[in-house]
């Protein structure tokens, strides 16, 4: 961030709107990268569990940073944290896996037949009147 600044301490407005547009497009990347896995698994049965995890680890994530800024404590993850933001291309990887295990165990789990060729959450929409 030093490198941004002029010996006069003043900013180059061309070099912090290409920072700026770095950092978003990096997001923009990471989430076009998570977001077929993070698709796949919200159509399992796993997509609850899923999401309650995934909450419940950026809500410590969250209250480790606060603790950590206000001085009550040394944020007790900060190590996974610089991990995952440093090489975000391993929660990419971590996460693939997961995703497939989720399809395969809900496919296991729910044979489907020309029978009943429908999920269980859609069986009830095609009963209602309308």
């Amino acid at each position: 961030m030093c490198r941004l600044l002029a010996a006069d301490g003043s900013t180059s407005l061309l070099t912090l709107l290409s920072f700026n547009v770095g950092v978003e497009l990096a997001q923009l990347v990471a989430i076009a990268l998570l977001l077929p896995s993070i698709y796949a698994i919200s159509r399992t049965r796993w997509a609850t569990p899923f999401r309650v995890t995934a909450a419940s680890l950026a809500l410590l994530a969250a209250l480790g940073w606060l603790f950590d800024r206000v001085g009550l404590i040394r944020n007790p993850f900060l190590t996974i944290e610089t991990a995952a933001t440093t090489h975000p291309w391993t929660v990419v990887i971590a996460l693939a896996p997961i995703a497939a295990a989720a399809l395969l165990a809900d496919r296991r789990a729910m044979p489907r037949t020309m029978s009943n060729p429908a999920r269980p959450a859609d069986a009830g929409l095609h009963q209602r009147g309308g």
